[in-house]
């Protein structure tokens, strides 16, 4: 593939009376530092118009994509002064994250990386190409990406980085300027197989070990210095009534330390990856490890338990499909989906909106035992919320949703407005019912906040605090026979997949609850130390680089039964579809929170309940499931299928009007 077009009307000189430098950066004079001094050349400019760069279409598939919309302006860059050592055209050298390899700086002839240009002003993906224009143009090594926004005129562009990425493209070779009309091509030497999230991942690994190594010289030998760096950008936009109502849109960043030294601790974070933001953070962690107190179960992960990240395995937690829908699309989505519940049924006369959101991102663990690794995953959702007018002045609100990892496995945005409309109309005419103890059935979504309350009383630091019913209960029944609670970081494509832990332990499959019975608790390696044990492989790393522990696809194995199988066999009782507040007590496992759902009589849904309040100790009502259905959705990472429990006191108001 190359890029044709440059000509005089596209490019302005301003010669520095030295020969010709490489470019690096754009639009912002700070994106390369240069020396002052008496007698220094003035700098000179390139201006080159993008608007009419042309595409080679020879080789399409060496292109990646642009993430974010619309053509490029007119765009001005600046020489980037490179050491005196530093002869010819030679990219190897420019460190545009200020973390090169050794190779780099020795190709450039830099004794350190002082001595190079920076340009970490400007993000990466604002970086236009790095071009070197001479007599003759050389090779430009270690590019990394050409993007395209649409190939057609004025959507390409070169982005030149440092050598991170080992063996995932080659260098642009070939590249030589024509006579008096200075037509330049650019030829690239293999095809380009490493997405703009790989790329940036690398250069957060880049990033990663020399704030390792940086912590590690300012605090001593005896230091040791974990890093974790985040980057992402996530997009999110609601419709109302037909109409854009809110679009987010952000990206991020950052970067977060922790420290041990002895057996002090310390924590920092920062999204000022600047030259002199990496300085201070680092400085902070030392200078807070030095103030904080000995905690004798603190440490790393044992450096022998970490994983080989290479050998772990793919997940397919990524879809760039997800990050190619834009603002536009999302507004689209969301209003075929509110649409949709409009049309479905007349007495659908308002809406609190249908909202279309995506995230997708990475990040970079760097350990100062070696281990290094990188993940990246996507999530897109869809949710509709339909009003409907009841009886008495009341509204009554319902709502359906769709998420996955990957974009193409969402429902489609009119079957969600359907389902959504489906069930807010079903909710007209609710009632509550008298005070009565009778069977409970939970559909998946109030069953999984149920399942969320038992995940808190398995963590290690809610066992060594203390502050759980499951204190001493390892290898007691929990739960009944039918029960089986699983934690399963390893599924392919789900919500909470991950190939190792925030201490770059292996993922692990781990039994929780089996047939009933509390197998193991869910430890990171502090918790382990302070319970005596080892880590469960369930620790998860914060934006601060704080760790504890974690549940990852924590599961309660389906059974056979179905759903609507589950509603036949239950002749009297109350099946629940949603609870509202707060009330449960870890400590002493007492629930009690308010539901709505439908009345279940004779096996069939009766009528819609709502204004009732249900209650039992957890322990018992773990212990009371006579029923698991089969219908487990990985929608989220904490998933439950229907379930029964057999009795719970259900709370409610006059005895008249369940019979009727």
């Amino acid at each position: 593939m190359s890029l044709q077009g440059f000509d005089e009307s596209m490019i302005e000189r301003v010669a520095d009376g030295d020969g010709h430098r490489p470019l690096v950066g754009r639009d912002d004079e700070r994106a390369v530092p240069t020396r002052k001094g008496a007698g220094q050349k003035p700098r000179r400019k390139l201006r080159v118009d993008l608007e009419r760069i042309e595409v080679d279409e020879g080789q399409p598939d060496m292109l990646g994509e642009r993430h974010h919309d619309g053509p490029f302006p007119e765009r001005e860059s600046s020489v980037a002064r490179l050491s005196e050592a530093h002869g010819g055209d030679d990219l190897g050298g420019v460190d545009v994250l200020a973390s090169a390899s050794a190779g780099s700086l020795a190709r450039a002839g830099c004794r350190s990386r002082a001595d190079q240009p920076r340009v970490h002003d400007v993000a990466p993906r604002d970086r236009v190409a790095a071009l070197g224009l001479g007599q003759q143009t050389r090779a430009l090594e270690d590019a990394r990406e050409v993007f395209e926004r649409q190939r057609r005129p004025g959507r390409a562009w070169v982005e030149g980085r440092g050598g991170h990425v080992d063996g995932a493209c080659k260098s642009i070779t070939d590249a030589e300027v024509d006579g008096p009309g200075r037509r330049a091509t650019l030829t690239m030497s293999a095809p380009m197989t490493t997405s703009a999230i790989d790329v940036e991942l690398a250069e957060l690994l880049g990033v990663g070990e020399r704030i390792v190594r940086m912590a590690q010289e300012r605090g001593g030998a005896d230091l040791v210095a974990e890093c974790v760096l985040r980057s992402g950008a996530e997009l999110s936009a609601r419709v109302r009534k037909g109409e854009a109502e809110l679009v987010e849109e952000a990206g991020t960043r950052s970067a977060g330390l922790r420290v041990i030294q002895g057996k002090r601790v310390a924590m920092t974070s920062t999204s000022d990856l600047t030259e002199s933001g990496i300085h201070r953070f680092v400085s902070d962690a030392i200078e807070l490890v030095g103030l904080s107190q000995d905690d004798p179960f603190s440490g790393p992960a044992d450096p022998r338990l970490l994983c080989d990240p290479a050998a772990a395995a793919d997940l397919d937690l990524y879809d760039p499909a997800g990050g190619q829908v834009d603002a536009a699309q999302a507004i689209a989505t969301a209003r075929e989906g509110e649409a949709a519940a409009f049309a479905f049924d007349p007495r659908i006369t308002n809406s609190e909106g249908a909202t279309f959101g995506r995230t997708a991102g990475g990040s970079s663990l760097v350990l100062s035992s070696g281990f290094r690794a990188s993940t990246k995953g996507s999530y897109q959702s869809l949710s509709v919320v339909p009003v409907a007018a009841d009886e008495g002045g009341k509204n009554r609100r319902g709502h359906h949703w769709t998420a996955r990892r990957h974009l193409a496995e969402l429902d489609p945005p009119d079957a969600v407005g359907r389902e959504a409309a489906r069930r807010t109309l079903r909710k007209l005419g609710a009632r509550t019912v008298p005070t009565c103890e009778v069977a409970v059935v939970f559909d998946p979504d109030a069953a999984r906040s149920i399942l969320g309350m038992l995940a808190g009383c398995v963590m290690g630091s809610s066992i060594w605090r203390k502050s759980s019913y499951l204190v001493d209960r390892e290898g007691t029944r929990v739960a009944s026979d039918l029960v089986t609670v699983i934690d399963d970081p390893l599924v392919p494509r789900a919500p909470g997949s991950r190939p190792f832990d925030g201490e770059g332990l292996a993922s692990r499959r781990n039994v929780v609850v089996e047939r009933g019975v509390l197998r193991t608790y869910l430890c990171d390696s502090y918790s382990a130390r302070k319970l005596g044990r080892t880590s469960t492989a369930s620790a998860a790393r914060g934006g601060g680089a704080s760790v504890g522990a974690s549940t990852s696809n924590f599961v309660l194995r389906p059974g056979t039964d179905s759903n609507e199988a589950i509603v036949r066999g239950t002749p009297r009782g109350l099946y629940v579809t949603e609870m509202m507040g707060f009330g449960f007590n870890a400590v002493t496992g007492d629930f009690s929170r308010g539901a709505a759902g439908f009345w279940i009589d004779h096996g069939e849904l009766a009528y819609p309940v709502g204004e009732v309040t249900i209650s039992l100790n957890v322990d018992v009502l773990w212990q009371s499931i006579d029923a698991v259905g089969s219908d487990l959705d990985f929608r989220t990472a904490t998933a439950s299928p229907t379930i029964r429990v057999a009795k719970m006191t259900v709370a409610g108001g006059v005895a008249s009007q369940v019979d009727r």
